[in-house]
């Protein structure tokens, strides 16, 4: 999913990127906010440490609605990134100045994303990296989420009970 995000014109910069931190938000708006830090080296392309993507969410019930089916996402809001000059900025072609595809068209902030389609890939992003990759990071850090002995899997239950195969616990 994300992968398919990054082109080879993000990858010097990604290099820069030393934390992903969650920062979640309850009161008076419920959501997360996902900060991406950067080292001095990312200075070379902009002006920015933290670039930031925010996510609102709908927790309680709306009366207007006759059914509740659970925890909505109201709407996302990107920063806006400083770019050194437009040679820097990844998001745009050199040559045409037009858009290109790039990871950090991630935070793209010129408008909040209300679109449903839009806003639920969006989502999918944000909660794919809430949810998988800052809770892995030490493994992804070391390299040991790429040895053939982990196994991945989206069941946290298979999960929890491979780990306890490996370091011994269980019923025996």
């Amino acid at each position: 999913m994300i992968a398919e995000m990054i082109e080879e014109w993000d990858e010097p910069l990604l290099k820069c990127l030393y934390d992903i931190k969650l920062r979640l938000q309850i009161q008076p708006i419920n959501g997360f906010t996902l900060e991406f830090h950067f080292n001095n080296q990312s200075k070379n392309y902009f002006h920015n440490e933290i670039l930031t993507k925010f996510y609102e969410l709908q927790i309680e019930p709306n009366d207007e609605v006759l059914f509740y089916e659970g925890t909505t996402i109201i709407r996302s809001i990107g920063c806006q990134i400083d770019w050194i000059d437009l040679k820097s900025n990844v998001t745009r072609n050199n040559e045409t100045g037009e858009l290109q595809s790039s990871f950090f068209n991630f935070f793209i902030s010129s408008s909040t994303i209300t679109d449903d389609w839009k806003l639920e890939n969006d989502f999918q992003i944000g909660h794919y990296i809430r949810e998988n990759l800052i809770p892995k990071a030490i493994l992804y850090y070391t390299g040991e989420i790429f040895d053939d002995d982990y196994e991945f899997s989206d069941d946290s239950n298979e999960e929890e009970n491979s780990l306890k195969e490996e370091i011994g616990e269980g019923e025996h």
